[in-house]
């Protein structure tokens, strides 16, 4: 049980340092230190990332892909389309200029 949770300590460490890029163009340092600085960021995450991964097991990588996979997901909700049919009057359309015309 404390294995998982250092796991999941890892993976969310992964997450909140990789947060720093964001950070780092706004510091006064010179690019040679920002460079060092990024690769850190980079090697660490990575590191806690797999490292995490490999603590978890194969069962919490498959949840993981599934919910970016969701996130990522395009949507072909045409039901969103249907209820706002409504709104647009029936027999008015476009031309190919942009202009309304009477179909």
């Amino acid at each position: 049980m404390k294995l998982k949770k250092l796991g999941w300590i890892l993976l969310i460490y992964s997450i909140v340092i990789y947060g720093g890029f964001f950070i780092l163009p706004f510091l006064k340092f010179s690019f040679g230190i920002k460079a060092i600085i990024g690769g850190f960021i980079v090697i660490s995450a990575e590191v806690s990332f797999y490292l995490g991964l490999l603590i978890l097991g194969k069962e919490y990588w498959a949840k993981i892909k599934q919910k970016a996979r969701n996130i990522f997901r395009k949507s072909n909700n045409t039901d969103y389309v249907q209820r706002n049919e409504e709104f647009f009057e029936p027999g008015i359309g476009f031309d190919q200029t942009g202009r309304p015309s009477q179909n």
